[in-house]
C-alpha cells in the first residue's frame, strides 16, 4: 500500500488519510468479530459510517479482505 505526503497530509492510495484508513480497517475487524454482517456487504457500512463513496469503500474492503488478519500500517516518513 502506498502512503504519500508529509506528516500533516498523509494520504493513502485509497484517497483517504492514513488515520482514516486505519479507523476503517479497525471498524471492519470489529464488524467481523461481531459476526452480525456478511463481510461482502460491509462496503455499504463503510460508506455510511465514514462518508466515503462506493469506489473508496469497495477498495478499502478489498484491501482488508486481502490482508486479513492484518499487521499495523507502516509509519509515514
Amino acid at each position: 500500500m502506498a502512503i504519500v505526503g508529509g506528516p500533516e497530509g498523509v494520504v493513502t492510495e485509497f484517497g483517504v488519510s492514513a488515520t482514516a484508513l486505519e479507523e476503517m480497517l479497525d471498524f471492519l475487524d470489529d464488524t467481523r468479530t461481531l459476526g452480525t454482517v456478511n463481510m461482502f456487504a460491509a462496503g455499504s457500512l463503510l460508506q455510511r459510517e465514514f462518508s466515503v463513496n462506493k469506489t473508496v469503500a469497495k477498495a478499502v474492503l478489498a484491501h482488508w479482505m486481502k490482508t486479513y488478519p492484518r499487521k499495523p500500517l507502516p509509519k509515514a516518513i
